[in-house]
């Protein structure tokens, strides 16, 4: 408040210790032009630190630096003194004006030392001065050069006239020099081809066939001189059964100007040789034959490697068909193997082997045996071909590869033992494979060969077996495993949804199964019947016989249950003596009707334990539907179980309906 007072009313005392009167409007004078003089001299430093930031060629850059931080530090004087009108910071603005006085000294300085060098640079009148020199300079330099080009392009024409000239002197003498080397070449290139050639090189006389002129490749050829040669008809060197030919053959070159055949010659000890013969017939201007040229090369060796690599181009082509079969193959058996992991039981599994076995084997016949739940027999569950080689039930022992746990093969061709459970076709042969998975054995895998294979010969049907065997190993491996993963997952699928002792769903499959079967019957408008059980007096017969006892009873009670409903009805065990029988599309009266028909026939029936007959055993039911008496699976589960509490309050051995809403 007392600031403001002071500086809005004038008034003879000015804060801190300045001796003249106080003036608002000349303080205020002060205040401003520090202010505005503090930012200018912010501002100068850093243009020039931004134009020797752009511009890293400007001279006397450490100048620059130094002045600018004189200016900086006088900025922070002008403002301390704006600063000290109402502070008494001293020593800091002295401090501030000591660097001030610093940065100055040093500036100075700096700018004397820099004097002597500055007079050196040159003037913008100086610099101007040089540029025109140097561009009179550049400007004769040009006019002798152009003076130059024009000397040089009139000696060009000149050297290019005289040069062209000269060329065609030269093509003269080189068209004259090449027509005379090529005469003497072409007739040294004759000599040394006839002479040396690797190709039997021979001349004949058109009219008689009689060899004029032989190299020694044609004579060597045949087992002769040349000398011996010269003058002989080219029929003696022939075949005898293409002599006869040797016009035809001469024509057609006389026609055509050149042929070329395969014929046979003769050697002089008489053994004969395929030749490749290049005719040429030589004419004159006329058109008439002066001479009959041929190359004639001997092509055996040639001729048996063109057979042996079209031979090994067969056995690759085969090989090739092998290996695309054997893909598909795998291809197949890998796509069986990821249907059988899908498979929901072992009857999909054995529709799935048998679909891709009549595949992968299309002109064999076989079957898959499997141990039966007896553990006892084997079984055939899936054959295919026109005749399978295995019975339907035999023996484990009936079976060498089940006997000593390997592969084993029959064939005419191999071993004579033969499994007394194939029947096999005269001439055929089969293979039986052991099926083992998790190191046990679950069954066996036989293939026996079409009739067809039969009567191939004997090299082919050792192959075709082979391949069969291999064949059926991976595929029967392949199989066990699959089956034995589907039967582990039937096992536990069993084990979480029965009941261990009579067999019977357990509850956690009944809640599962209720709340499904509700709402497809209210989907689909159909009545639902659900019938709760309980053994009467069970506790007392437990103490009577003891638990095995009633073990067997409850085991006995759970077949009875299961023999005598249908197998779209649910039974599950509910928990101790009490039980659940969900009749699915029965009406109240239906359930009814079947809760009286299954306590009368529990009534016929005897129990044995250890050989001795236990006491008949009655039970009570209640029994309620949907929709009548509930629409939730918890509402009908209620009704079932207070109608069942209703038939033990009557005196048991008796079905009571739910009357809550009937």
């Amino acid at each position: 408040m007392l600031r403001l007072m002071l500086m809005s009313a004038e008034a003879p005392y000015l804060p801190g210790g300045y001796c003249y009167l106080w003036d608002g409007p000349l303080v205020w004078l002060h205040v401003t032009a520090d202010l505005i003089v503090s930012v200018a001299f912010v501002l100068i430093p850093v243009a020039l630190l931004w134009i020797v930031g752009k511009r890293r060629d400007v001279p006397f850059q450490g100048l620059v630096l130094w002045f600018s931080a004189f200016l900086v530090a006088c900025a922070a004087t002008n403002f301390l003194g704006v600063w000290n009108l109402w502070h008494d910071d001293y020593w800091l603005a002295a401090a501030t004006k000591a660097v001030a006085a610093i940065t100055a000294a040093a500036s100075a300085g700096y700018l004397v030392l820099l004097l002597p060098k500055a007079v050196t640079l040159p003037s913008p009148r100086q610099m101007k001065e040089a540029n025109d020199r140097l561009a009179q300079e550049v400007a004769g330099r040009e006019r002798v050069m152009k003076q130059l080009q024009t000397l040089n392009q009139e000696l060009e024409s000149r050297v290019h006239s005289r040069t062209e000239e000269l060329e065609v002197a030269l093509r003269e003498m080189q068209k004259e020099n090449a027509e005379r080397r090529t005469i003497e070449g072409a007739l040294r290139r004759w000599e040394a081809i006839f002479a040396h050639a690797g190709w039997g090189v021979a001349l004949a006389n058109p009219e008689n066939y009689r060899l004029d002129a032989v190299n020694p490749a044609f004579a060597a050829m045949h087992g002769w001189s040349a000398d011996e040669l010269t003058g002989k008809s080219l029929e003696e060197v022939l075949a005898p059964e293409w002599r006869a030919r040797l016009p035809e053959m001469a024509h057609i070159a006389d026609e055509l100007g050149h042929h070329i055949y395969e014929a046979e010659h003769i050697r002089k000890n008489g053994s004969r040789f395929l030749v490749l013969t290049d005719l040429v017939a030589c004419k004159d201007a006329m058109g008439r034959v002066l001479y009959r040229a041929a190359n004639f090369q001997d092509i055996t060796d040639r001729k048996r490697a063109e057979t042996e690599r079209q031979q090994a181009t067969e056995r690759l082509t085969h090989l090739l068909r092998e290996t695309e079969e054997k893909s598909r193959q795998i291809e197949m058996i890998k796509q069986m193997s990821t249907l059988l992991q899908t498979c929901a039981n072992t009857r999909e599994a054995f529709d799935v082997v048998r679909e891709f076995a009549a595949r992968l084997f299309p002109r064999d016949s076989g079957a898959l045996c499997l141990l039966n739940p007896s553990v006892s027999l084997m079984e055939a569950v899936a054959v295919w071909g026109e005749r399978p080689p295995c019975e339907s039930l035999f023996a484990p022992e009936d079976c060498w590869a089940l006997r000593t746990g390997r592969v084993h093969v029959s064939s005419p061709d191999g071993v004579a033992l033969h499994c007394t459970h194939v029947s096999v076709a005269p001439g055929a042969s089969y293979v039986c494979v052991p099926m083992v998975a998790h190191n046990e054995s679950i069954g066996v895998f036989s293939v026996q060969c079409g009739e067809a294979e039969t009567r191939l010969p004997r090299d082919e049907r050792v192959e075709a077996q082979r391949e069969r065997e291999l064949l059926a190993s991976n595929f029967a491996a392949d199989i066990a495993l699959a089956l034995a993963n589907l039967r582990l997952r039937e096992t536990l699928r069993t084990q979480s949804t029965r009941d261990p002792l009579t067999g019977l769903f357990n509850r956690r499959y009944l809640t599962e199964s209720l709340d499904r079967e509700v709402r497809r019957a209210d989907r689909n408008a159909r009545p639902l019947g659900i019938v709760m059980l309980d053994l009467d007096q069970f506790k007392p017969f437990n103490d009577a016989h003891g638990h095995e006892a009633g073990d067997a009873l409850l085991r006995s009670f759970g077949r009875f249950i299961h023999k005598n409903t249908r197998g779209e009805d649910i039974a599950c065990r509910y928990g101790g003596d009490e039980f659940v029988i969900l009749l699915v599309d029965a009406d109240l009266d239906v359930a009814r009707r079947r809760a009286e028909e299954l306590r009368e026939g529990f009534g016929r029936l005897v129990v044995r334990h250890l050989n001795q007959k236990l006491d008949a055993v009655s039970f009570s039911m209640g029994v309620a539907a949907f929709p009548v008496h509930g629409t939730t699976s918890e509402d009908l589960l209620a009704a079932a179980d207070e109608a069942l509490y209703d038939a033990k309050a009557q005196g048991r051995n008796r079905v009571s309906i739910y009357k809550g809403r009937a």
